[in-house]
Order: structure tokens, then C-alpha cells, then sequence
């Protein structure tokens, strides 16, 4: 197979608007892997990717769908990773004990600051600090990308794990608007109201705290920071 040919396959990937690592180096390997084997050695690439690719997946149309299915299948395990994760510090000894120690410290600094500001504090660091390592990890793989020459710039793995940072930040929105709204009316303060009740506010504090751990984790464990040489 000629350098001339390998280009075409790049050409075409990115043509249909793959852009994503993981299922662009997947279909790269699948039609050199087909064409390299094709019975008919007269074939050009093109018409091999018209008249064999294509149709085994269905036109492009099937190409985007199977990329569409991987993803949701990549969002399925990293949310189940996750719930795992969460579920052993509630659960699972001895991880549990960090939670109990989580949750002494959090009484503590309620005796020493003011709940709500402790509160504001915890919820804004564990949202933000998930989000920031993503974003930084993408911007770490899209410089790799170029310095390398590959014919893609993001990972899909990586998209699926910011998705889940951000729902952070979007339960806050919700706690502090949605929530406040419908319990104690929409004249309140909603961050002033949850920290007023020791047991709810204690017990976010915790469960956010619990958020970025898990999460931080879940991106030592997945992340994609560099790609292989």
C-alpha cells in the first residue's frame, strides 16, 4: 500500500467527519487491513472503499452510526466506573473511612467558619477542579496531536470524561436555582438555606467532596494525557 494511498484513507476518514481518536485509527486500520486483502489487486483505494467499506457498513450513514454506538457504549462504562467508585466510599470498607473522615473535617470547619461559606467553598472547588484537569488534559493531547501530525486532535475517551465533569457544575446550578426555587421560594437564597440545615448542608459538602475524588481518580485511571509515538 503506497503513502499516496494512505493519504486517501485520511482524506476520506476526515471527509465523513471522523475526528475522534479512538474510532478514526479503528476504521484507518479496518480499510487498509480490508484493502491490503482484497482479492481483487486492480482495485484502487477509492473504489474499494466505495464498492467494499462502504456498503459493509451500510453507506456512511452505518460508518456514523457504529461511531455513534462505541461512543455511547465508551459514556456507558466510564458512568458505570464512576458509580462504582462512588458507591465504595459509601459502602466499601475500608474506603468508607475516608467518607467518615470527610465528613469530621467538614463539622470541624462548620465550628470554625461559617457553614455557608464552607459550603460555597467545597461545592465551587469540587466542580471547578475536575473541569480544569480535563480541559488542561485536552489541551495537552491536541499539542501532541500536532506535534506528531496526526490527522485527528481529540479523543472521544476524553469528550466522554469532560461530559461527566461538567455534570458537576450542573447539579450546583440546579441545588442553588432549580431546587431552592420549588422547596423555599424563588425570594430565597439558596446556598444560605441548604447551609442552614446542618444535616443537608454536611451531607452536600461530603457528597461533593466525593464527586472530585471520584472523579479525580476516574481520570488517573482513563484519561488520555499523551498519545503513543
Amino acid at each position: 500500500m503506497t503513502h499516496e494511498d494512505k493519504i486517501k484513507v485520511v482524506n476520506y476518514l476526515k471527509s465523513i467527519d471522523v475526528k475522534k481518536m479512538e474510532f478514526f485509527e479503528e476504521m484507518y486500520d479496518h480499510i487498509v487491513t480490508s484493502y491490503q486483502s482484497r482479492l481483487n489487486k486492480s482495485e484502487s483505494i477509492n473504489e474499494h472503499i466505495t464498492h467494499v467499506i462502504q456498503p459493509g457498513f451500510g453507506g456512511v450513514k452505518g460508518i456514523k452510526r457504529v461511531m455513534k454506538s462505541q461512543q455511547k457504549l465508551r459514556q456507558q462504562i466510564i458512568s458505570k466506573r464512576a458509580w462504582n467508585l462512588f458507591k465504595s466510599y459509601l459502602l466499601k470498607w475500608p474506603t468508607v473511612l475516608t467518607t467518615v473522615l470527610i465528613t469530621l473535617i467538614v463539622y470541624q470547619l462548620n465550628l470554625l467558619f461559617r457553614p455557608k461559606d464552607v459550603l460555597l467553598v467545597i461545592m465551587s472547588f469540587s466542580v471547578l477542579v475536575p473541569v480544569l484537569v480535563v480541559l488542561t488534559g485536552q489541551a495537552r493531547f491536541y499539542r501532541q496531536c500536532k506535534i506528531q501530525g496526526r490527522p485527528y486532535s481529540s479523543s472521544d475517551l476524553n469528550a466522554r470524561l469532560l461530559l461527566l465533569a461538567a455534570f458537576g457544575t450542573n447539579l450546583v446550578n440546579i441545588l442553588l436555582n432549580l431546587v431552592a426555587n420549588v422547596i423555599w421560594g424563588a425570594q430565597k437564597n439558596g446556598l444560605e438555606m441548604m447551609a442552614s440545615y446542618p444535616v443537608v448542608q454536611i451531607s452536600l459538602s461530603v457528597l461533593f467532596i466525593l464527586y472530585a475524588l471520584v472523579m479525580i481518580q476516574l481520570l488517573k485511571e482513563k484519561f488520555i494525557f499523551r498519545i503513543a509515538i
